[in-house]
């Protein structure tokens, strides 16, 4: 079983898509309060957090309570309020590097 956690984003369709290429015949459950997975299964957390200079994104990757894949980038542009706010072209962005973050770190 995989559980995701989303914090601080809503692309849950990016994530879930990158997540069905590996997890085909297993059940994924995803929320923005799912708690880590200690010992049971693989756990993924998304987060996107606003910094003064742009976003940063952060993928990590634990399976049975063991960390396999911790992953941080700061995606530099201009920040608004929130990301729901942010241009078209930001969210773009932001979403292209979700997906390829967490396609990273499940191809471990």
């Amino acid at each position: 079983m995989l559980y995701i956690r989303l914090e601080g984003h809503d692309f849950r369709y990016e994530i879930e898509d990158a997540a069905g290429l590996f997890f085909k015949e297993e059940e994924i459950t995803v929320g923005e309060n799912e708690p880590e997975a200690k010992d049971r299964g693989i756990f993924l957390l998304s987060g996107i957090s606003r910094r003064k200079d742009g976003y940063a994104l952060r993928t990590k990757l634990a399976a049975d309570g063991a960390e396999i894949f911790d992953e941080r980038v700061l995606l530099e542009c201009p920040v608004r309020s929130g990301i729901k706010e942010a241009g078209v072209e930001t969210r773009k962005a932001l979403k292209r590097e979700v997906k390829r973050q967490a396609y990273s770190a499940l191809q471990q």
